[in-house]
């Protein structure tokens, strides 16, 4: 048995202006660390840069989600990747350093020119690390099944001796600040043969 989470910013289910997720919808890709960004501004929508953006800006929505950088940055109508014809709430991020933890600190306008289509809409691929954790197979980054990275490779958890601490430790880790959930899903053939790491987990600290 896996563990299956559902995070939401704040344990509550509403998000707070300046939260980014990674949208899969349209996404075909196995690998769950890139994909579109989201941005929360009073409501869920796409971040157009078709001026501004290189790799600070990828940087630092990586740092945000997590991860320690990012490997590669694009517009979706370039990759195989799909559009989803959300609308843009934010455009022109532009980031004075990459080494800011959130988008929030970088510049943007709300205001979206005429030049802003979902082809571009941006897309990031982030590098993954020993200890990092993802949630895999959710439609967005903050929900899905648990894994962690080690020795080079992805693996999987037990539920074994799982409980709210351990669900609001990962979500803390994943810059989210409590989990609104969890529950017990069987084995599957996308994650069947992926290396256990932990068949029981202690109770650890979530603060």
């Amino acid at each position: 048995m896996l563990t299956v989470f559902n995070f939401l910013l704040d344990g509550a289910p509403h998000a707070v202006n300046g939260a980014i997720v990674l949208s899969r919808k349209n996404i075909s890709s196995a690998s769950y660390y890139y994909g579109t960004v989201r941005v929360y501004d009073n409501g869920w929508g796409n971040v157009c840069n078709d001026y501004y953006y290189n790799y600070a800006e990828a940087n630092v929505i990586c740092h945000q989600l997590g991860y320690t950088g990012a490997s590669s940055y694009s517009w979706a109508g370039s990759v195989s990747y799909g559009t989803d014809y959300l609308s843009m709430k934010w455009d022109d991020v532009n980031c004075a350093s990459s080494s800011y933890l959130s988008i929030a600190q970088c510049s943007y306008s709300t205001i979206i020119d005429s030049g802003c289509v979902n082809n571009t809409t941006r897309i990031w691929n982030s590098n993954p690390y020993a200890g990092m954790v993802r949630l895999q197979d959710g439609v967005y980054s903050n929900e899905g099944h648990v894994e962690v990275y080690c020795n080079g490779q992805w693996g999987t958890i037990c539920s074994d001796g799982f409980d709210s601490n351990n669900a609001n430790t990962i979500c803390k880790q994943l810059g989210y600040d409590a989990s609104f959930g969890f529950n017990n899903f069987s084995l599957h053939d996308n994650s069947s043969n992926l290396t256990v790491w932990s068949r029981s987990i202690p109770n650890l600290p979530n603060d």
